[in-house]
């Protein structure tokens, strides 16, 4: 029984650790989303967005982190929420656009070995009231396509900035 109690123990050690050294060689939040930075300054160029959980745990990150994200491109979807979460650290090139639609929620159902994704419903993403305001005067967030907001209104709630090195 004794010998049982220590082999589990060392199976419980052993999968702890190696779930700790997974996780730290996953990346940062921001890095699993965005990819790596420079030094101090992160750049974004052209992300489409995605899981918005991903994104929200980037901003957390980026806020915590004190780097500073340039947005020199479109920022759609995901990217957007992240950029209006993480705002103070978030400056705007004249080449910076955001999109916003209508996000979907969906659920897994799972057949056998088979796992397939059924959207269940769409709603009107969680932004801060005054970008919101902007998306609903400018057309609202489309089911299909983009709203897209160009750097000129951009710059209503986001610092400007240029970048001083080439692309």
């Amino acid at each position: 029984m004794q010998l049982s109690l220590a082999i589990a123990a060392a199976i419980v050690a052993l999968l702890a650790t190696s779930s700790i050294s997974h996780a730290q060689s996953r990346g940062s939040a921001y890095e699993s989303v965005f990819g790596k930075c420079r030094g101090e300054t992160c750049i974004i160029r052209d992300n489409p967005g995605g899981d918005v959980r991903k994104f929200l745990a980037a901003a957390k990150e980026i806020r915590r982190s004190g780097k500073r994200v340039v947005i020199d491109g479109q920022c759609a979807s995901a990217c957007a929420i992240f950029a209006d979460v993480a705002r103070e650290r978030v400056c705007i090139t004249k080449r910076a656009t955001f999109g916003f639609h209508k996000a979907s929620v969906f659920r897994a159902q799972v057949t056998g070995n088979v796992r397939k994704w059924e959207r269940i419903r769409r709603h009107d993403p969680e932004h801060s009231s005054d970008i919101a305001n902007w998306v609903y005067r400018n057309g609202g967030f489309p089911v299909k396509g983009l709203n897209v907001m160009p750097a000129s209104e951009g710059a209503k709630f986001w610092r400007r900035c240029e970048l001083r090195t080439r692309r």
